[in-house]
């Protein structure tokens, strides 16, 4: 079993060393948890209890949107080639080779 946790831990500390993942992460906690500061600025009642209630709701601990949401923004913005991509890249090279 440490084998398998040591390959985890590895895979883990890779997927977390890459600079997109600082980016996604850092994307997703902007949206996430900044949502509002714009809504404590109006000084209404309302917004501060709205936004005062959210930030309240994502300190409970494995309800926090951050995690999910920068990974689902690194699959976004950092996509890799699709198939369609690859053919055209593999037609240019046989081009070239005339």
């Amino acid at each position: 079993m440490g084998k398998h946790l040591k390959a985890a831990l590895r895979k883990l500390i890779s997927y977390i060393k890459d600079w997109r993942t600082f980016i996604a992460f850092g994307l997703s906690a902007l949206i996430v948890n900044c949502w509002g500061l714009p809504f404590l600025l109006i000084d209404a009642g309302w917004s501060k209890a709205v936004f005062g209630t959210y930030i309240a709701y994502m300190c409970i601990p494995f309800l926090n949107l951050t995690i999910p949401l920068g990974i689902l923004l690194k699959r976004i913005l950092f996509r890799k080639r699709g198939d369609n991509d690859k053919e055209n890249v593999n037609s240019v090279n046989e081009s070239s080779r005339d």
